[in-house]
Order: C-alpha cells, then sequence, then structure tokens
C-alpha cells in the first residue's frame, strides 16, 4: 500500500472552502461550512483588560501544513500553540478558550495556555462554536448540537439534532435539496440552556429535563401590546435581548400576516394574545433562569389578570405561588 504526501486540500493564501467528510453528504440535514482562512482573530472578554485569539492557518505552498494559535493582551503574546488542522472557529472567555478545527475536533485550553482535555472529536466538522462562562457549545454540519460543563469537564447536551428547528420533518422524501429557514444566532445561556433564532421570526431554547426544543418565542404575538417590552442586554435581560434579536432578523413566515389578519377581524384577539404573551414570557424567564425577569413579568400577569378579570386563573396562579399543599 502506497501512502501520498499530498495534503487533502491545498490552502490558498486567503480563503477558502472547508473539506466536507463524507458523513455531511449523507446526512438529511446539511448546513453551510465556514471558509478557512489564512489568519482569524476573536476578541474574549476578560475581567480588566482584553484578550484576542489569532489563528494562523498556513497555505500549502508551505513546506508543511500547521495552524499557529496565539493569545496576546496589549499586543504582548501571552502563549501560542500549534495545531495540525486548520482552525475555523474559535471562542473563549476568562475561563477557557476553544478552537474548532476543520477536521471536526476541538481543543480547549485553560487561561494559561494549557490544554485542559486531550482532543475533542465530532461526527462532522463544527459550523459554530460558542461559550458564556464555563458552557461551550458546538454546532455540526449535520445539525448535531453539543454542550459541554468545561469546568466540571462534564456533557450537558449529547448530539440534539435541530433538524425540528429548520422545520426537516415538513419535507417530503426528496433527493432534491430543499430551502429551509436560516440559523441567525445561536448562544448558550449562563445555565447551560442553548438558544436558536432563526429567519423565521422564532426562537428556540432546549429544556434538558422534557428532552426536547422549546419555541420561547415566535410572531404569533407580535400584536401583544406588551411585544418588544424589556431591556436589549442579553446577560441581565435575555428575554429583551430575543424581543430585539427577532425583531433585527426580520421575518420570512406567514404567520405575520394571519395574526394581523386576526386582528383586523376579532378585536378582542389583542387582549387574548397579549395574555398568552405574558403567560409564556414567565414560563421562558423560569427556563432561562431570568429571575429580575421573571419579577417583572408577573407584575405585568396581575394587573392583566385583574383588567381582564380573569378569577380563576388569579385563584390558580395565587395557589400555586404559595405552592404545597395547596398545588
Amino acid at each position: 500500500m502506497q501512502y501520498t504526501t499530498e495534503p487533502i486540500r491545498k490552502t490558498p493564501t486567503w480563503v477558502d472552502a472547508a473539506v466536507a467528510p463524507p458523513i455531511v453528504s449523507q446526512s438529511q440535514l446539511k448546513l453551510g461550512l465556514p471558509r478557512v482562512k489564512s489568519t482569524l482573530m476573536k476578541k474574549m472578554s476578560a475581567e480588566r483588560t482584553t484578550t484576542v485569539m489569532e489563528c494562523h492557518n498556513t497555505s500549502g505552498t508551505e513546506v508543511s501544513d500547521y495552524t499557529k494559535l496565539i493569545i496576546s493582551r496589549h499586543g504582548m503574546v501571552l502563549w501560542t500553540d500549534y495545531l495540525s488542522s486548520a482552525i475555523l472557529q474559535m471562542t473563549g472567555n476568562d475561563l477557557f478558550s476553544a478552537v474548532a478545527c476543520e477536521d471536526a475536533s476541538i481543543v480547549i485550553y485553560s487561561p494559561a495556555g494549557r490544554r485542559l482535555l486531550p482532543t475533542i472529536v465530532l461526527e462532522s466538522t463544527p459550523v459554530v462554536l460558542t461559550s458564556n462562562d464555563r458552557w461551550l457549545l458546538c454546532l455540526t454540519a449535520t445539525g448535531q448540537l453539543c454542550t459541554w460543563d468545561v469546568t466540571h469537564q462534564a456533557c450537558e447536551l449529547s448530539s440534539i439534532s435541530i433538524s425540528p428547528l429548520l422545520r426537516v420533518a415538513q419535507v417530503g422524501p426528496s433527493e432534491e435539496s430543499h430551502s429551509a429557514p436560516a440559523l441567525r444566532d445561536i448562544r448558550i445561556q449562563k445555565n447551560g440552556t442553548p438558544l436558536v433564532i432563526t429567519s423565521y421570526h422564532q426562537a428556540f431554547a432546549y429544556n434538558k429535563d422534557m428532552r426536547c426544543w422549546l419555541r420561547i418565542s415566535d410572531a404569533w404575538h407580535i400584536i401583544s401590546e406588551l411585544w418588544g417590552s424589556g431591556s436589549s442586554l442579553i446577560e441581565q435581560h435575555p428575554l429583551g435581548w430575543l424581543s430585539t434579536a427577532l425583531t433585527m432578523t426580520g421575518s420570512t413566515d406567514a404567520t405575520n400576516q394571519s395574526i394581523l389578519t386576526l386582528a383586523k377581524s376579532d378585536p378582542e384577539a389583542s387582549g387574548t394574545i397579549t395574555l398568552s404573551h405574558i403567560e409564556n414570557q414567565l414560563a421562558v424567564a423560569l427556563l432561562l433562569g431570568s429571575i429580575k425577569e421573571y419579577n417583572e413579568w408577573m407584575l405585568y400577569y396581575a394587573k392583566r389578570l385583574a383588567k381582564e378579570n380573569c378569577q380563576s386563573k388569579v385563584e390558580e396562579l395565587c395557589q400555586w405561588l404559595m405552592g404545597p399543599p395547596y398545588v
């Protein structure tokens, strides 16, 4: 058996498409692969100063193919490392930094540059890599989402498919490609809950206890009197940030027109949708661990119940707040 010394992909001096593993072509869901660039830079928020991650993917004209990772602060190099595969994505914070490579691997470092784990090997090429506090999130080219607790070196979510979010079940059996909602934003909360926003004016969160995706916001509540309420800062006000993010992404879903038509034909629809919107926001605040926003929406809810004279819901809410043995 003869082995060739030629690289699988000769990287040009600027940009090239990542090499997709065979499993991607066989998958029902195929996400676009990130480009392999000669240089990538990403700023990490540190306690006092800004730390910069920088990688250099060598071209195929070099004697050997490798990638150099440089972590610096104020122009001073803190540490470096060399990898055998091109870096596609980078992320980091005060607790750790991580890079995702073209060979479907992830390397995690401590703030001082110590490797916290051996190289993580995935089933396909990473297309999204993001972090928050001790959590690391990765989405692969086949639509598999994984999250890890880096501090405790534990897996929180393993190979969770995002197919339901892209409406794959609505596509019939066919070899032809079909358009789907675009992924506008993917991030992870401080409590480890992943958030996904699509171009259909919808936001989703994964509930690890129920083991399912929850649609936590969509265009159906757009006629709510409280739509768009809240701050746009995600760390302190994730619900307000979601509302702002959904508005900025726009919408290509027919739900918008349906709810507007309903509002014109039924004058009472707005009040009912507003109450439903508040109840949804309360449930989402609990899921995302946003205590401040939960208190704010609870006040909205109490005032709305009094305005609508919903006696049964008021009694149920009071029993729920009092807890056992009333619930």
